[in-house]
């Protein structure tokens, strides 16, 4: 195969190898040809230090030092997509991406892929092919916001409501772009740099789902949100207190440069979970005004 067509992600099989969780059994189909299964992988990445200019080949000559530190992850489980499969709206590479992302809406943000193979992660050790690895999610760690609430096993459960929706969840979001962005900026919170950074993607994440406009975004998107997931109820006069509460704190965040605390983005983290949650269910993209009369005449 041409050296081009080694580098090409589209030619081959691909497995993720995915850290942070362990699978509730050895496999489950997700999609035709898109199966989760149990593997091992520890997927290490050292600093070095060149001490020699680059020479004209293109290289640092030695010595070599490693440098304390670096990043290492252990994977229990793998995404194996085949050869040729392509089970939703996206390319290969973005397939892996969307079913990490709904295992991080559905379970928790600590969940990521740093690297891609060609050939099995348990399969490497036995035969003589070298494998082509693609690094994807190599990054030092977020913020796991949602960790210490529900730990790595990953529930049948989880894993059913993937197979059963993700179909129509792709159609959806390629269908709806600004669906897409939204979903894509509330995945971007599991790598973000600082708590700060997280909740800012988060608020990101919602306006652009409910698009509330210019004026009086927090007042309006706390009706929006509020009438969305509640019916008439207590609980929507809640809903509507909690989201213009921490929508505050996002104004002195991002005008005051004050900082928000974990609790607050956990609270935030879980409204914009079930908004996207109940869109994926439904299938229905949020719609505002329709939302803004339900919520003037209280239906």
């Amino acid at each position: 195969m041409p050296k081009h067509e080694m580098s090409d992600p589209n030619n081959f099989a691909l497995y993720g190898a995915i850290c942070g969780i362990k699978l509730p059994q050895p496999e489950t189909e997700i999609a035709h040809g898109l199966i989760l299964r149990e593997t091992y992988a520890h997927v290490m990445s050292p600093y070095l230090v060149a001490l020699s200019p680059i020479t004209p080949m293109g290289i640092h000559g030695g010595p070599w030092k490693s440098v304390s530190g670096g990043i290492a992850f252990d994977a229990y489980a793998e995404i194996a997509l085949a050869q040729y499969a392509r089970p939703y709206d996206f390319d290969r590479l973005n397939t892996i991406w969307f079913i990490l992302a709904l295992l991080r809406l559905r379970h928790s943000v600590g969940i990521r892929v740093p690297v891609i193979s060609n050939i099995a992660f348990q399969e490497i050790a036995l035969v003589e092919e070298e494998p082509v690895f693609w690094p994807i999610e190599m990054a030092s760690k977020g913020f796991c916001y949602d960790r210490y609430q529900k730990g790595e096993n990953v529930s049948k459960e989880v894993l059913d409501w993937i197979a059963r929706h993700s179909v129509h969840v792709s159609r959806l979001l390629t269908e709806h772009p600004h669906l897409l962005n939204a979903f894509r900026a509330y995945d971007g919170s599991h790598s973000a740099s600082s708590i700060n950074t997280a909740k800012m993607l988060l608020w990101s994440a919602v306006e652009a789902l409910f698009r509330p406009g210019d004026r009086d975004i927090r007042k309006t998107l706390s009706k929006l949100i509020a009438t969305f997931l509640h019916v008439p109820s207590p609980s929507r006069d809640s809903c509507f207190s909690k989201v213009s509460s921490l929508y505050q704190v996002r104004g002195q965040i991002a005008h005051a440069a004050e900082q928000a605390n974990g609790r607050m983005l956990w609270e935030t983290a879980q409204i914009v979970r079930e908004c996207f949650v109940k869109v994926f269910e439904d299938g229905i993209v949020p719609d505002r005004q329709e939302l803004l009369d339900q919520w003037k005449t209280g239906t």
